[in-house]
């Protein structure tokens, strides 16, 4: 038997998330003989293959053999479609990228890979965290302990400083940005931390060196961030209202301008704006301008508002992108469900 197709078999299974009991009911065989063809003993009847290979959705050829790239695909897809990945899933993905891993040791998209399935998983047991955690808080609800699970659970904010600082983050784009001082994006990582920690007088120097690599849209919108910062409140909304005149064409710009008036807590120009970007926007165009509508219009208690951001979320998710299915969509269907009930 080509060993292949035993592997093959398996893993296009777990993929489909049925266990061999119902894909020996399926095919009319016992669940020892797809256990035996997992594990190389025996080989599927020839004539079962093409059953086997509509099944998965695949051609024959596939189920014999498929390449280290479809197979990273595959797993990059199910990292970004799947809402939770089982223990079973997760566990045969981090096989095979380990030992890819082993067998070519600088292959940067197995690490890329792995580090996204290994932080998929962190987000997916944060949010069961939060659900048990809440539950918690029905019995304990003046427990502190309690709300700092729930507050680490949900991303939020630490009251202590070494708990809420990027400090080890920061260490290490210094280090990055020194050793590849030309690469303007590892500059704009540092900015963001160096700004969230308030450290201020490296924020301008980080700036000054983007500067002088290239000019991008969102630098003039950095210097109003700093004086933000510094509580120049005026100050900065004056420099991102002619960052914005400079480049009022641009979809970037309108989109970064949104965000700065959430900076001011000014919701229905956050929403004006955001806006605008999509107008602005070509395709694919980026969803991210609709997402947040719909959560500051949830915020605002505008929830058909909300349902309409989420609505065009998913058009340009069908559109731009031919995604028509999966996670991608699944989760803005969840929020439209949600939110009709609030109404």
């Amino acid at each position: 038997m080509d060993l292949e197709l035993g592997k093959q078999i398996k893993r296009l299974r777990i993929d489909k998330g049925v266990t061999q009991e119902e894909l020996a009911k399926y095919f009319g065989v016992s669940y020892q003989a797809i256990s035996k063809w997992e594990n190389n003993i025996t080989s599927p009847d020839i004539q079962l293959l093409p059953h086997i290979a509509s099944y998965f959705g695949v051609t024959i050829d596939e189920l014999f053999k498929i390449s280290t790239e479809e197979n990273l695909k595959r797993i990059e897809n199910a990292i970004d479609e799947t809402h939770f990945i089982s223990d079973e899933k997760f566990n045969s993905y981090k096989s095979f990228l380990l030992q890819l891993i082993r067998n070519e040791p600088k292959n940067s998209k197995a690490y890329y890979v792995l580090a996204s399935l290994y932080l998929k998983r962190s987000e997916c047991d944060k949010e069961i965290s939060s659900i048990y955690i809440k539950q918690a808080l029905n019995y304990e609800p003046f427990d502190k302990d309690y709300h700092s699970v729930l507050v680490k659970s949900e991303n939020g904010a630490a009251g202590d400083w070494y708990c809420s600082c990027n400090f080890e983050l920061i260490k290490f784009y210094k280090e990055f940005t020194n050793k590849y001082p030309n690469y303007r994006a590892g500059h704009a990582f540092l900015f963001d931390q160096l700004i969230h920690d308030k450290r201020l007088d490296e924020a301008s120097e980080v700036l000054n060196h983007m500067k002088s690599i290239e000019n991008y849209v969102e630098h003039s919108f950095f210097e109003g961030d700093i004086e933000f910062e510094k509580g120049n409140l005026d100050k900065a909304s004056e420099i991102w209202d002619k960052a914005l005149e400079q480049f009022n064409n641009n979809w970037a710009a309108y989109f970064i301008r949104a965000e700065r008036y959430l900076k001011l807590s000014k919701y229905e120009k956050a929403i004006e704006h955001y806006r605008k970007s999509i107008d602005y926007s070509k395709s694919p165009r980026m969803i991210d301008a609709d997402i947040a509508i719909a959560e500051i219009a949830e915020l605002i208690g505008d929830y058909k508002l909300a349902i309409n951001a989420r609505k065009h979320e998913i058009k340009i998710l069908k559109e731009d992108y031919h995604i028509l299915s999966g996670e991608s969509v699944d989760k803005p269907l969840r929020e439209i469900e949600r939110l009709n009930s609030m109404i």
